[in-house]
């Protein structure tokens, strides 16, 4: 989940992943395997994300999967990362329509 979430915070800040990459100073690659989820996040990236979104880190961990897990407040918040990830997900699928009726336009 916390992969999706770095996909989206991208997405709705217009940021390519070359641009991206080159704010948290990784490569491009590298930058993709983490959104793609087949790399593990660790805290110096969701601190580098947290400086280059002026977003604080603790509310990045809400989508970590990974966290103190068995609790009523665990579940809590993972359906709140979810609620938040369908959001996100809305918001860059709004975005690209807007853009795509944009360019038609023109």
């Amino acid at each position: 989940m916390l992969n999706d979430a770095f996909r989206l915070i991208r997405l709705f800040h217009n940021k390519t992943q070359r641009e991206l990459a080159d704010k948290l100073d990784i490569s491009i690659s590298y930058l993709s395997e983490l959104e793609a989820g087949n790399r593990r996040i660790n805290f110096e990236i969701i601190s580098k994300y947290s400086e280059v979104f002026n977003i604080p880190a603790s509310s990045l961990l809400l989508f970590s999967e990974h966290l103190e897990s068995g609790k009523i407040t665990e579940k809590m918040r993972v359906a709140m990362a979810k609620k938040i990830t369908n959001i996100l997900n809305w918001v860059a699928e709004k975005g690209e329509l807007d853009s795509d009726r944009k360019k038609e336009a023109r």
